[in-house]
Formats: structure tokens, sequence, C-alpha cells
């Protein structure tokens, strides 16, 4: 998400799902993996969901998702600054990060 130069490139397909919502995908030889962006109405991403692979006594794939709550521009790019990930568990969600970038260098 704190590159989105790459979501207009070849690398990423896209399928819409409404006004708001779109599933992206990337695919590498055999493997393909795919999540639902979520935008505001100006275009901002606000939400990332996917399952992963959450390790417990075993590998699981699991609900997750990374909710975006502020942007702000830096080096000409407007990227998110806060949000946090998500694990949607059968006993409910477990956030286990909050993030707040204050700085950012693209090189």
């Amino acid at each position: 998400m704190w590159f989105p130069q790459v979501w207009a490139t070849d690398a990423v397909s896209w399928q819409s799902i409404d006004d708001t919502t779109a599933i992206g995908g990337v695919a590498v030889g055999d493997l393909a993996v795919e999540a639902e962006f979520r935008f505001d109405t100006e275009g901002r991403l606000i939400d990332f969901r996917a399952d992963r692979y959450r390790v417990d006594e075993e590998p699981t794939l699991t609900p997750w998702r990374t909710p975006i709550t502020d942007h702000a521009t830096f080096s000409g790019v407007e990227v998110p600054t806060r949000g946090c990930a998500i694990w949607k568990l059968e006993t409910g969600e477990l956030e286990y990060i909050r993030l707040h970038i204050t700085d950012l260098q693209f090189l």
C-alpha cells in the first residue's frame, strides 16, 4: 500500500466489484494471490482484505484486514499513514498492530 505506482502496472490485474471495491490479483508462475481493496469516494485506499496464513498450531488461512484511517503525501505520492492489522478469528477480531507513518522516503 506504500507503493501505489505498482497498482497501475501489468503486475496487478483488477476486477471491479462496485464503485469503491475491487479485487486485485498478482500471479507469478503457478502462484496467484488476490485481495479485496476498498476505497473512499476520492479513490484513497481505506481497507485491504485477504485470507492469509496465520500460524497457531498449524498454518491456517484466516481472514485478515488492514483498515486505514489517514493519508499523507510524501515526495508527491499520497499513501496511507494510519491504520492497523486485524485477524478475524472464531473468537472475534484480534488487532495486533497499529501503524502511524510519520515519514517515508522513496529511494
